[in-house]
């Protein structure tokens, strides 16, 4: 008696697991309602199937939307060259600087978006000293694709500040569900020094000499929904 219980509970689990909606009605006629001939009608009409629709229906659970931006930064460490006076050329013989600290190397902040949303960036570089004749402009902004980036904008310039900006479009559904790529962008500064010599005369005159990491200018990156 237990075993055929526990058989009975299993299988009434078994179907209320289950939540298909089945019903069926008779719509001409009747079948099985007497057992007997006289079930079923010798003729109808259509108007008696009218009633017999209904909807067919989906449930749709929510969508969570997940935001995600990483960024990557190639600041070089500029140095200026050491300067001599030469008597006999009348002119400043300058030090070899290495070529990885030269102002012919950009500043380079790459954004990554790996939402399913949009993002908007924006990169803000200030010049420190506008007298001493290193200058901060955009050299570009730019996407691996068209697609990736949209509203780019970099000659926003005012004074000693510039701006740039750019929306990472959100990254593409793929049918099916197939893994997608991120969208990325990446903003280039130009740094640049007109007349080295110059300048490291300049920073004399404001004792600035032998000062390892002085600061010439600053950048914020700005990240929005």
């Amino acid at each position: 008696m237990k075993k055929t219980l526990a058989f009975i509970l299993v299988c009434a689990l078994l179907v209320s697991a289950f939540t298909l909606t089945a019903f069926a009605a008779n719509v001409v006629g009747t079948h099985g309602n007497t057992g007997t001939v006289e079930d079923g009608v010798a003729d109808f009409d259509d108007s008696d199937l009218d009633n017999n629709t209904g909807n067919i229906t989906v449930k749709v659970d929510t969508v969570v939307h997940k935001y995600a931006v990483d960024v990557d930064y190639t600041i070089p460490a500029y140095e200026l060259p050491g300067i001599t006076w030469n008597v006999n050329t009348l002119k400043y013989d300058t030090t070899t600087v290495a070529a990885d600290k030269k102002f012919t190397n950009h500043v380079t902040i790459e954004l990554t978006n790996y939402s399913d949303k949009p993002v908007n960036t924006q990169v803000t570089a200030v010049d420190e000293d506008g007298a001493d004749g290193i200058a901060f402009n955009w050299e570009s902004v730019e996407s691996e694709t068209t697609a990736h980036s949209t509203n780019i904008d970099f000659s926003n310039a005012v004074g000693t500040t510039t701006v740039a900006k750019a929306q990472l479009v959100a990254v593409a559904y793929k049918p099916n569900n197939v893994g997608s790529e991120a969208t990325k962008v990446v903003y280039t500064l130009n740094v640049d020094c007109a007349d080295e010599v110059a300048t490291v005369l300049y920073f004399e005159s404001i004792g600035k000499l032998n000062t390892p990491d002085l600061v010439i200018g600053a950048y914020t990156v700005t990240v929005a929904n």
